[in-house]
């Protein structure tokens, strides 16, 4: 009986260290899904963040185009610029009706020739 409870005890300690492996295991395993877990989601945020800073690019670029626009010179601030060329134009108008017949604008022109036809 003395070996009986011998070859138990042995039997006992082995299962004992083989529980404790698999307990340690166990940990490991459970670390490294935790590691996994975790890079998975930083892969996730960094191409989240990629498409994120890709789009901020995309509208930096659309507000400088949009700026460029806006700070170009529009129609009517040329019209604003050209002031001496109208006041030029009026001047020899002026001389124009002062040396001969008055002069006719192509709207009354255009009136006289329709009443010939």
């Amino acid at each position: 009986m003395a070996t009986e409870i011998e070859n138990l005890r042995v039997r006992k300690e082995r299962l004992k260290d083989e529980l404790q492996t698999e307990e340690q295991k166990e940990k490991s395993l459970q670390e490294d899904i935790e590691v996994l877990e975790e890079k998975i989601e930083i892969r996730d945020l960094e191409k989240k963040l990629e498409v994120e800073r890709e789009s901020v690019k995309q509208l930096e670029s659309r507000k400088s185009e949009l700026q460029d626009r806006w700070n170009q010179p529009t129609q009517d601030t040329k019209k604003d610029e050209e002031p001496e060329e109208q006041s030029s134009q009026l001047a020899v108008n002026v001389e124009a009706t002062n040396n001969s017949e008055p002069i006719q604008s192509d709207e009354q022109n255009a009136q006289k020739k329709r009443r010939f036809f």
